[in-house]
Formats: structure tokens, C-alpha cells, sequence
């Protein structure tokens, strides 16, 4: 029985290093996983932030373009008032 001890304890260490790389391995898989979620969680927060300065740079150039507009109408109306209180003077002389 005492020649089998040996046999026995190296079964033993054998079976416990495996378990321990077989712990190890599931333990980086595990972090990799954590660090690829981590990366993808990044991604996608980017490129919302992104989307959303795009969004409010449409919404300033929008304004803006109606701003213009609104200044040009209110030209053109300005304008058109001038000249139609200019032909009245005339008229009126």
C-alpha cells in the first residue's frame, strides 16, 4: 500500500494544477469578455455622443438658416414699405 502514496500524491497535484490552469483560463476568458463588453459599452456611448452633436449642429445651422430668412423677409418688407411710402410722396407732390 505504502508504493501506491507516491502514484497517489502525484494523481493528486496532477489533478490540482489542472484545475487551477483550467481556473486560470476561465478567469482571463472572463476578463477578456469584461474588457470587450467594456470596450463595446465605450463604443456605443461615442457614437451616441456623437450622433448627438450632430443632431444639435443641424439644429443650430437650422436656426441659424431661419434666422436668416426671417432677417431677409423682414428686409424685403422693409424695403418694399420705403418704396411704396416714396411713390406716395410723389404722388401726393
Amino acid at each position: 500500500e505504502k508504493s501506491s502514496e507516491p502514484v497517489q500524491t502525484k494523481v493528486t497535484e496532477e489533478a490540482q494544477r489542472k484545475a487551477a490552469e483550467e481556473a486560470q483560463r476561465k478567469e482571463a476568458e472572463e476578463a477578456q469578455r469584461k474588457a470587450a463588453e467594456e470596450a463595446q459599452r465605450k463604443k456605443a456611448e461615442e457614437a451616441q455622443r456623437k450622433a448627438a452633436e450632430e443632431a444639435q449642429r443641424k439644429e443650430a445651422e437650422e436656426a441659424q438658416r431661419k434666422a436668416a430668412e426671417e432677417a431677409q423677409r423682414k428686409e424685403a418688407e422693409e424695403a418694399q414699405r420705403k418704396a411704396a411710402e416714396e411713390a406716395q410722396r410723389k404722388e401726393a407732390e
